[in-house]
């Protein structure tokens, strides 16, 4: 197991100018927070409240549901239905069964159900809490949502959803008024978390030492059991994965907290564990700009306190920008996806033939109805020896086009290669091709709201002390040893990967700290580039960022423009990079002789 342990307060440098605070041992502890992640992306399991409510001193818990990919959805949705736009999940799995424990132990709920369609969801609750006789107060978090916006550019206007990342103010102050629960549209993950743990410590905005630390707890815990054994590198060694345990983050108020779960769970709490998730899709990680905290992990600490206890330290925080990020889907066509099993031998030469037959019948059909070819196509052929998956994309301005070759798929079972066995999920349907975009626009000119049954109250977002990114540490290239072994990366790293719109982020972790310089010997941004080179959308535009965070002995890579435009308009079976990552720890590095 990798040990992480902390250590004193570093000495101020040129990295980190004074305004850059960190929290540290020598602040008085004056209680503890308890506040937990029920719920990483919408879909995720309905039993972790269950699970979370067996803890007798929980004070919040959080739902995180939205992602691009969500959004699109919500989108689809409400354009069927304008009364729809929200996940659904949080009021069947959540409120329904659990709402009356909750407010009898007190116990928040915070949550960005909302999507795209907040006071839906609110409403959708008061009339379940009153069927339920529960007397309970929802406070709604508005003004994410820029559609309409007179901000915005006419090609912008033209989006199907337009959502500002907001920060956590809005939800402080549905706390501070006694709100039991509270929802919000599109905000930063970090913020479900963070919103709380500023509310329960009554800390103020320029607090950005504790901003930092507790917007680290919400980033580890907003992606649920990925922090306790979920995607874990060495998944062999977490026990009892049929319960693993949800995170539970606790939290003194000179920032300080520790990542633990609840008692009798499955799952696995370490400093790998922990490790892996901060390092998961962060970036520049001295610059991870947040509405209300501009933050710099390289140097935070891990420390295991137990068998399921790891204290996390040393999170640094400066002003905020003046500026959200935008994040917006619009529709570009649609796509289709067919997949077939092949049994046999030479399965994957014949699902790859198969492919190409069926793509180039129909194409030859296409002008003879009057259709365009396609705009995209792809034929993926997964697996090895005797058996395979033909997975075959394609991407076209008229769903008819994408409905004919989805039709000619079955029956290559009758005119194609032998060992056609199954065609999975029965016969694909064209569905719409959602780009994804990202801008920035000044806080000045976004109104936050708190929504409580039909009375609106503004939410002030502070606008003072802002500033702009910090000096970065990329990684400092060495050069690789001369002579030695080879040696398999997974035997020195840990790594999880995933994505950044269309990038990739692939974060690795030494295993010994003694392995850290082999790590930045052997991984250098050339070599990543050439790794994944038949990954870049334009193989002559490859581009790849890196930076160390020596605090945890790792590098994070950044690997732009390799998804294929990522998310529901990829065409590709890993549109959100999710297996770069296990893919990069079957490399060999060159490592010096006794390294292992």
């Amino acid at each position: 197991m990798m040990r992480i342990a902390s250590g004193p307060k570093s000495a101020k440098s040129a990295l980190h100018p004074p305004a850059l605070l960190s929290y540290d041992s020598g602040m008085a502890k004056t209680g503890t927070i308890s506040i937990a992640c029920a719920s990483a992306f919408w879909g995720d399991t309905p039993f972790a409240v269950t699970q979370l409510l067996t803890e007798p001193d929980l004070n919040y818990i959080a739902f995180d549901y939205l992602s691009e990919v969500t959004m699109a959805l919500l989108a689809r949705a409400q354009k069927k239905d304008p009364t729809l736009g929200y996940a659904s999940d949080f009021l069947s799995d959540v409120i329904e069964p659990h709402l009356q424990t909750c407010l009898k132990r007190k116990i928040k709920l915070i949550s960005n159900a909302g999507g795209i369609n907040s006071p839906a969801l609110m409403k959708k609750i008061s009339e379940s809490a009153q069927r339920l006789g529960l007397n309970v107060k929802i406070s709604c978090v508005t003004g994410d949502d820029l559609r309409g916006s007179p901000h915005l550019t006419d090609a912008q206007k033209n989006f199907s959803t337009v959502n500002a990342y907001l920060g956590a103010a809005a939800i402080k102050k549905a706390l501070d008024e006694g709100a039991d629960i509270v929802l919000t549209g599109r905000t930063v993950d970090t913020a479900l978390v963070t919103g709380p743990l500023m509310h329960g410590f009554a800390k103020s905005w320029d607090d950005y030492g504790f901003l930092a630390q507790a917007s680290l707890a919400g980033h580890i815990l907003e992606c649920g059991t990925q922090a306790t054994g979920g995607n874990f590198t060495d998944w062999r060694q977490v026990p009892d994965p049929h319960n693993v345990g949800f995170p539970i983050a606790r939290m003194e108020s000179n920032g300080r907290f520790h990542i633990t779960k609840p008692a009798g769970t499955g799952g696995l709490v370490s400093t790998a564990t922990v490790a892996e998730q901060l390092i998961y899709e962060i970036g520049d990680p001295q610059n991870y700009l947040l509405p209300d905290v501009t933050c710099d992990f390289s140097e935070v600490k891990l420390n295991a306190l137990s068998p399921t206890q790891v204290e996390v330290t040393g999170a640094r925080g400066q002003a905020p920008t003046l500026k959200y990020k935008v994040s917006a889907t619009e529709q570009k066509g649609w796509r289709v996806s067919a997949t077939a099993y092949l049994g046999g031998g030479e399965a994957t030469a014949k699902a790859r033939h198969v492919g190409q037959v069926i793509l180039k019948r129909v194409s030859q059909q296409l002008p003879a109805l009057g259709l365009k070819p396609f705009s995209e196509t792809l034929i993926e052929a997964l697996g090895g020896g005797e058996h395979a998956l033909l997975r075959i994309s394609a991407a076209h301005d008229n769903p008819a086009a994408l409905d004919i070759l989805a039709k000619e798929v079955a029956p290559a079972a009758t005119s194609l290669a032998p060992g056609i066995a199954n065609l999975l999920g029965g016969r694909a349907h064209a569905v719409p091709r959602m780009a994804f975009s990202s801008f920035l626009i000044e806080k000045k000119l976004v109104e936050v709201h708190l929504l409580e049954g039909d009375v609106r109250t503004p939410v002030a977002v502070s606008l003072a002390n802002t500033s702009s990114p910090g000096q970065s540490r990329p990684l400092a290239e060495a050069s690789p040893p001369t002579s030695g072994e080879s040696a398999q990366l997974e035997r020195l790293a840990y790594a999880r990967s995933g994505d950044k719109g269309n990038h990739v982020n692939i974060g690795v972790i030494a295993r010994d700290p003694r392995h850290f310089q082999i790590l930045k010997q052997g991984l250098t941004a050339a070599v990543i580039a050439d790794f994944f080179k038949t990954d870049f959308d334009s193989p002559g535009a490859a581009k790849v960022e890196a930076w160390e965070l020596p605090g945890i002995h790792a590098i994070n890579f950044l690997i732009h423009d390799c998804l294929g435009g990522g998310g529901s308009y990829s065409l590709r079976v890993d549109p959100q990079g999710k297996t770069f990552a296990q893919r990069l720890l079957q490399m060999t590095i060159v490592v010096p002789k006794g390294t292992l």
